[in-house]
């Protein structure tokens, strides 16, 4: 299962500066689907669902 994700940035920097800019983003959102996939068996959401991550220790985006 996967969603769908555009990105438009309209900025005067030159044509590789936002190809950089654009493939950081989708980098985040890929780091971002990692931790919080409840698809994905070892993400830090999953972990914490099964208590083998627990509040104390879960890095700080899982345990807010």
């Amino acid at each position: 299962m996967g969603t769908a994700i555009s990105l438009q940035i309209s900025d005067p920097l030159p044509e590789s500066r936002l190809h950089e800019l654009a493939d950081d983003v989708f980098d985040w959102l890929r780091a971002v689907d990692r931790r919080f996939s409840t698809y994905l068996e070892d993400s830090e959401v999953n972990r914490f669902d099964r208590g083998s991550c627990r509040s104390a220790s879960a890095p700080p985006t899982c345990a807010r």
